[in-house]
């Protein structure tokens, strides 16, 4: 294989390792409506934001059901960061982290715009606690947020009797990230991309000795 060959199959190998990379949108706030203080991250993988747009219902009983390892990588909600209270956590490998139970529902109905906002429609429930948004154009709106211990710490009391709603926000584009947590093992085209720069060196070497 000649330097021509080998940079082509780099080129390739590197556009093959981006198409795993995670976009990441995070909740700004644009009110001091209930539930304040809300942090909300959702990371997708790229072909999903570039498809345009993103269905996705899962009920995930004692993590009975598959949970596809493409569109959504990532969920991460709280109500109360600051005193880390509140806190709800999905990922494609391992589903919700706690609070299994016949109500744990994830459905999600959004739409990529090319501004890097959301729009369409949220709705997250792990058992302890839920929070839905729906958007009007990319202006999201809490409808429903709630939680078995009480939401005092975001101004919405501390009875489960009491629905919060009302805080309205964007979910923004702010950063793209690898998936591929620290310490796992590099995926195949990783591996093959450190293997032809090892032999792209090699090449150039005996061209030197000739």
């Amino acid at each position: 294989m000649n330097i021509k060959s080998l940079l082509a199959a780099a080129s390739l190998s590197l556009f093959c390792a981006s198409s795993h990379a995670g976009v990441i949108y995070e909740w700004q706030p644009t009110n001091e409506e209930t539930p304040r203080g809300i942090t909300l991250q959702l990371e997708f993988d790229e072909a999903t934001v570039n498809s345009g747009a993103f269905s996705f219902n899962l009920a995930d009983y004692l993590g009975a059901h598959k949970r596809p390892r493409q569109g959504l990588l990532s969920l991460t909600y709280s109500f109360d960061a600051e005193n880390g209270d509140g806190l709800m956590s999905y990922s494609s490998r391992t589903g919700f982290d706690s609070g299994y139970g016949p109500d744990a529902l994830l459905e999600l109905d959004l739409r990529f715009g090319s501004d890097g906002l959301l729009s369409g429609y949220i709705y997250a429930n792990d058992t302890e606690h839920h929070v839905g948004l729906d958007s009007s154009g990319s202006l999201f709106t809490v409808f429903t947020a709630n939680s078995d211990a009480g939401m005092g710490g975001a101004g919405c009391g501390w009875t489960t009797d009491v629905e919060c709603g009302g805080a309205s926000g964007y979910l923004r584009q702010t950063g793209i990230t690898p998936t591929v947590p620290a310490g796992e093992v590099p995926e195949p085209a990783s591996l093959a991309l450190l293997g032809l720069g090892v032999l792209a060196a090699a090449a150039t070497r005996r061209r030197k000795q000739r």
